[in-house]
């Protein structure tokens, strides 16, 4: 089990895109099994689901 606080001491680390796969790595090690992430923008809505 993990708690939100786990969650973003892990994305504070993150500075740039190069930190991400380091970033997906911690939530795996939390155990985090997949998220999802909307974005809106002025053309639509963009999802993204990971796994």
């Amino acid at each position: 089990m993990f708690t939100v606080e786990q969650i973003k001491q892990a994305r504070s680390k993150v500075k740039s895109g190069a930190d991400f796969p380091n970033y997906i790595q911690d939530l795996i090690e939390l155990g985090v099994l997949s998220f999802e992430t909307f974005i809106r923008q002025p053309f639509g809505l963009l999802w993204c689901r990971w796994f």
